[in-house]
């Protein structure tokens, strides 16, 4: 058995409410808590009874957080009568990828939720375009007549383009 101060990789321990998880031993899936997780693999607590169904070797399936794995079994502690805590290896990640169905849709920028900097960068442009096309600020800075040509030839092209 592997001391702490003689793991390899760090372990990151999981916050109970994020946990939940369900694994599938023998074609049976349980519902099961990760403990914690490494690059290498991840500590779960399964029931005994589900424990038992294990092989030093065998092959189980994870789902954990919208993510698919293979494991195999690498140490095992019993934590009480009702409980036990399993030390599984990654194997092979499972996880499907989508893959955009057109070149087309790969050309839209995707945001995420977050303060993406392409975002606020989009919308500080954006500002700076308006501000220098309002009737007053325009005129008296002399871009208003620049931007509403620019304007005027773009829509030009697109009704070419359509029509």
């Amino acid at each position: 058995m592997v001391g702490t101060n003689e793991r390899k990789a760090f372990r990151c321990s999981i916050a109970p409410e994020f946990s939940t998880a369900r694994l599938r031993i023998r074609n049976r899936y349980y519902d099961v808590k990760v403990l914690d997780t490494s690059r290498d693999g991840f500590t779960i607590r399964l029931p005994c009874k589900a424990a038992g169904r294990l092989r030093s070797n065998s092959l189980v399936e994870l789902w954990f957080r919208k993510e698919h794995w293979q494991l195999r079994v690498r140490s095992q502690y019993r934590s009480n009568d009702d409980f036990t805590n399993i030390g599984f290896e990654r194997v092979r990640e499972l996880t499907k990828v989508k893959i955009p169905s057109s070149w087309g849709y790969s050309l839209i920028p995707r945001f995420s939720t977050n303060t993406d900097p392409a975002l606020v960068m989009y919308f500080m442009l954006a500002i700076i375009f308006v501000s220098l096309a309002l009737p007053g600020v325009g005129e008296n800075l002399g871009t208003a007549k620049y931007i509403r040509s620019g304007v005027h030839s773009l829509v030009q092209t697109i009704k070419s383009t359509i029509y």
